[in-house]
């Protein structure tokens, strides 16, 4: 081999070293069409004369590139530069700290979506609800506190959450003094880790039980799940119509399967007859019941089961704004820095090098992804910012021992030269 090949691989080994540490960088970066379009998805889009979709907050990554290239070659790096921080792997450094702080945005603002989100049953407890679509008012027996609070109305909800130990039903007995009323009983059966839920339906003299597992988490696409249960024997649909009179959704009375609709005000028909009106809200989880009053009157009432959408997109704007700097400073200088840095018989190799750090970035995420080393996502988001700020720490001793080369041509080193200008005298 010739010396001047052996003298150009030293000089990739040298750099590729320096490359070791990068790939964390981009497991964070990556996270932004992953974990922040999910986390955009419990969040309200509502700006008033239009709806942000989740995978829409993605958009600003590209629109805030376009804004800060010009911004940081004329204005941030000439700052940088009178305060010592010229050099290109300072601002590798740079760049990965701010993706540490996005992190720690996003981190912060997962712990309040924590707050809308749904409350599961633990493995060993049991959720149960209980719906009312007959004119009647019943006691609900068997069950702890005082008979007030074990009160079901017609049209409502009656909620029981607990501990099972080895028992899978629950007998309950459904008394109640409404004239024209039957009392009866049933063996309910609940399920530990589940939520159980139950329809009341019939004639007030008959009154039956259906029952099935509840749903209570969120979609993933954002958009409100509804399920509707309907008494009605003599209606063949429910339909959901928008504003402009058409109809977004239909079912069957006696369907009870949950679906998805886009967030709305619908008015609800039964057949060609318009019962009441409803606002889903994004991310909410909502049942609707059903039913006629003791006079005929068709009555309807929304149940929500999981909180909507309260904390808005926007809230997302800053942590999107520190990434896209971070991305400037670690994505653009550093192919700048492989590409004059390297020999010019290495320099597609150091090339396909940077992109293979993206690769393993996203081996990263989906190692910590899998590994579940905790239940909240905040606390993950924040587990990835500390261990950026360790790589960063690496790389910083690293960068401090690494020798700028001088570019051919030129009597200058690298090291005293804006980025820019090298490589203006790279292709010169």
């Amino acid at each position: 081999y010739s010396q001047k090949l052996i003298s150009d691989i030293k000089s990739v080994f040298k750099i590729l070293t320096l490359f070791l540490l990068l790939p964390f960088f981009w497991a964070l970066f990556d996270q932004q069409g992953s974990r922040w379009t999910f986390q955009a998805t419990r969040m309200n889009g509502d700006i008033g004369f239009m709806e942000i979709k989740p995978d829409q907050m993605q958009l600003l990554n590209p629109l805030l590139i376009l804004a800060f290239i010009p911004l940081f070659d004329y204005c941030v790096y000439p700052i940088l530069s009178k305060i010592g921080i010229r050099r290109p792997l300072q601002k590798l450094t740079l760049g990965g700290i701010l993706a540490g702080v996005a992190f720690l945005m996003s981190g912060f603002v997962e712990l309040q979506l924590e707050k809308t989100y749904p409350v599961f049953p633990s493995p060993t407890e049991s959720q149960m609800r209980i719906f009312n679509g007959v004119p009647c008012t019943f006691e609900l027996q068997n069950f702890q506190g005082s008979a007030a609070q074990n009160q079901l109305e017609p049209m409502n909800i009656f909620k029981y959450s607990q501990a099972i130990n080895g028992s899978n039903s629950k007998y309950v007995v459904f008394s109640t003094n409404t004239p024209g009323c039957e009392t009866f009983s049933n063996d309910l059966k609940i399920a530990s880790g589940r939520a159980d839920s139950f329809f009341l339906y019939g004639n007030a003299d008959s009154p039956q039980i259906k029952s099935y597992e509840d749903k209570v988490e969120k979609s993933k696409s954002g958009n409100p799940s509804t399920r509707v249960l309907a008494n009605l024997n003599d209606v063949k649909e429910i339909r959901f119509v928008g504003d402009a009179g058409n109809t977004a959704k239909s079912v069957a009375p006696s369907a009870m399967d949950q679906f998805e609709i886009l967030p709305a005000t619908y008015h609800v028909y039964a057949d060609d007859v318009k019962i009441s009106s409803v606002d889903l809200q994004l991310g909410g989880v909502y049942t609707i019941v059903i039913g006629k009053s003791k006079d005929g009157e068709i009555q309807l009432k929304l149940h929500q089961i999981t909180s909507p959408n309260t904390v808005h997109m926007c809230w997302l704007i800053p942590q999107y704004i520190v990434m896209t700097a971070s991305e400037v400073f670690f994505s653009v200088t550093g192919l700048s820095f492989a590409y004059s840095q390297s020999p010019a018989s290495m320099k597609s190799l150091l090339q396909a090098s940077w992109l293979l750090t993206v690769a393993f970035g996203n081996v990263i995420v989906v190692i910590i992804a899998e590994a579940k080393f905790f239940e909240s996502q905040a606390h993950e988001f924040f587990l990835f910012a500390v261990l950026m700020f360790i790589d960063m720490g690496l790389f910083a001793l690293l960068a401090m021992r690494y020798t700028y080369v001088k570019i051919s041509g030129d009597n200058n080193d690298v090291e005293s030269l804006p980025i820019e200008e090298n490589k203006r005298k790279t292709f010169t």
